[in-house]
């Protein structure tokens, strides 16, 4: 998504690139094309939302708790986390 979400403002000529002028791109996409654009300087930040834990831990638990009667405690945070330069 941030290649393309880039190349669109920059064709509309809105200074993309982060600094302190334009538009500032943000992206919600962790491959390897999106980290990329946050080291280039291109995206400020993208972030990742921990898609197999999402999937995975669900499973988990359901079998936990037909097998031994397991229940989670509370919420499982699975994400987001924000990817930038620092």
């Amino acid at each position: 998504s941030s290649p393309w979400a880039w190349g669109v403002a920059n064709d509309m000529k809105l200074d993309p690139d982060v600094d302190d002028k334009g538009v500032t791109v943000l992206t919600v996409d962790e491959g390897p094309v999106s980290i990329e654009g946050v080291r280039a300087g291109h995206v400020l930040a993208t972030n990742s939302q921990g898609f197999w834990l999402q999937g995975y831990a669900p499973m988990e638990w359901l079998y936990w708790n037909k097998e031994f009667g397991y229940a989670p405690q509370s919420n499982i945070l699975t994400g987001p986390v924000i990817i930038n330069t620092d």
